[in-house]
């Protein structure tokens, strides 16, 4: 049995095991933000998971405003501790940046549960994915605009809808207080920000600068302060898989063409085994290439930020990303309204929030093998592997690539980063329309700079590592703090951690760079992995 359909018949077992809803009909109950969190600090409660809370995300459509959590959860192997540091790359899997689309964090909270449960099996497939990677999840990355949203705890036939009938719920986040639907925080980040929906009295709005949203502020601290090989953003519901990068990454493409298939075999076994055509519900996911511009957060996990003159300028993560759009989206095919994962007929939901309960079944069938496959590559993120094998694919990797794959600033190598990040705000008085900008910030003092490199092809390869560490003062001329430079040789697939202590100073501004230069490499976008911030005694208010 290959790969993809052993990721089909390993969650279908389970779930057959675990409950079935196909034959019984019902509503489907989503977990309401609260519901969630207690789903995730109970999960916890085992050896080899951890909560992170990621930062606050503030409702100030009630008075005072309410305050919650974002929340991450992380699973390692069963033989590690939940404490035992950041010390290897790791695949984030996130959903619910926008508010209404509860179908990505009901889907990611039954990934959860799932990984929770098989990854102390140990001759499973999940056991054995998490030797070589954890796995991080954001089931609701925009709690704020959830609670706007939600208006019933999960019940999908009550959702916001104060703009009539085909407004489609809450897009923003829960900030009222700067425009009329809050701030789209898909939209809020600093690579082709200025392209995005720039009026506030739009649902679309992309905030008065990048990183005004505290919910997007948030998400950019933990990417940094993490060793993320891998990034999968989940939306719905325009049914498509797509890469970032373009389509020099051949082994996004195949990926792509992979995790689109293992989909579409989950999905047919759901529509087999209810004895209705295929073709009379299309759940076909559409490929391209989406997510790239807009201030929207796969272009800054995958690309440098490009707004001039703010503190991120140049900065890059250059992260491996897929965005995913799940259903419904296709009407000509009935495969919502009116069709088998509706419960009742125009009874308040839609293709955000679908309200019946064999949507749960087409989570567990198609979107938790879907995540599985994604999972299982995420230890070498530019080199897709064979279904069944550890080999690389056929086309799926360039015929030579060194490359990075992580890299934090932090107190030491198996720790989790130090950077601090600050959202961008207006100033009060007579400055009142003035931003100040975001920023990040470390506390000065001694630090390790730590980075990841991997040989992501079937053949040895050799090349150089360049540190390059670079400060300022405040409005100053850049001067050159730290240069080095290591030669790196690796066997296929291998990977190499590179550990640099490195003092910081008050009053400074550092720019740290990581490159790595081959001549015979022939992907460039994940060569480079840039980070700039403020040295200071004190993290500001």
């Amino acid at each position: 049995m290959n790969r993809l359909s052993a990721s089909v018949a390993m969650a279908t077992l389970f779930f057959s095991l675990f409950r079935s809803e196909v034959a019984a009909e019902s509503l489907l109950d989503y977990h309401d933000y609260h519901e969630m969190a207690g789903v995730l600090r109970q999960l916890s409660q085992q050896d080899n998971i951890n909560v992170e809370e990621l930062g606050p995300s503030t409702l100030f459509t009630v008075q005072p405003p309410v305050t919650v959590p974002i929340l991450a959860l992380r699973i390692t192997g069963a033989g590690r501790a939940r404490d035992n540091g950041d010390s290897r790359p790791s695949i984030l899997l996130d959903g619910g940046i926008h508010a209404r689309e509860w179908l990505t964090a009901e889907s990611l909270l039954e990934l959860a549960q799932f990984l929770a449960a098989q990854s102390i099996q140990p001759a499973s497939q999940t056991a054995r994915a998490l030797e070589n990677v954890d796995v991080w999840i954001i089931p609701m990355s925009n709690p704020s605009g959830r609670l706007i949203d939600d208006q019933a705890k999960g019940d999908p036939r009550k959702c916001y809808r104060a703009d009539g009938p085909n407004a489609g719920g809450w897009r923003g986040n829960g900030d009222t207080r700067v425009g009329k639907y809050g701030i789209d925080v898909a939209r809020n980040f600093s690579h082709d920000w200025q392209k995005a929906n720039d009026a506030p009295t739009q649902k679309h709005w992309h905030g008065a600068a990048p990183f005004q949203s505290l919910e997007a502020t948030a998400l950019r601290q933990f990417v940094q302060n993490h060793l993320i090989s891998m990034a999968v953003h989940n939306h719905s519901n325009s049914q498509l898989i797509a890469t970032v990068w373009d389509e020099s990454d051949r082994s996004g493409l195949v990926m792509r063409k992979r995790a689109a298939e293992v989909w579409k075999t989950g999905a047919d076994e759901l529509l087999d085994g209810l004895k209705i055509k295929q073709q009379d519900v299309n759940l076909t996911f559409g490929q391209g290439r989406m997510g790239t511009s807009a201030g929207q957060f796969t272009a800054w996990l995958a690309t440098p930020s490009d707004q001039p003159g703010l503190p991120d300028e140049r900065t890059n993560r250059a992260i491996k990303s897929f965005l995913i759009e799940l259903p419904f989206y296709n009407p000509k095919y009935n495969n919502y309204y009116g069709g088998i994962f509706e419960y009742q007929r125009r009874d308040g939901a839609n293709s955000f929030h679908p309200s019946g309960s064999l949507t749960r079944e087409l989570i567990r069938k198609a979107y938790i093998p879907m995540a599985m496959y994604f999972i299982e590559q995420a230890s070498s993120p530019c080199c897709a592997t064979s279904p069944g094998t550890d080999k690389p694919e056929v086309d799926g990797h360039q015929p030579a690539d060194l490359g990075l794959i992580g890299a934090k600033i932090c107190t030491k190598a198996d720790a989790p980063g130090v950077i601090v990040s600050k959202p961008a705000q207006f100033g009060t008085g007579r400055n009142s329309k003035t931003i100040q900008p975001a920023h990040d910030y470390v506390l000065a003092g001694k630090h390790h700079l730590v980075c990841v490199v991997q040989n992501s092809t079937a053949q040895p390869a050799t090349g150089t590592l360049k540190l390059s560490v670079d400060r300022r003062r405040r409005n100053g001329q850049w001067e050159n703090a730290k240069r080095l430079q290591d030669l790196i040789a690796l066997q296929p697939l291998a990977s190499q951690q590179v550990d640099v202590p490195i003092p910081f100073r008050t009053g400074y501004e550092y720019a740290i760079s990581w490159e790595v230069q081959s001549s015979a490499d022939k992907l460039d976008v994940n060569n480079q992995k840039i980070f700039r911030f403020n040295a200071v005694s004190r993290i500001p208010r």
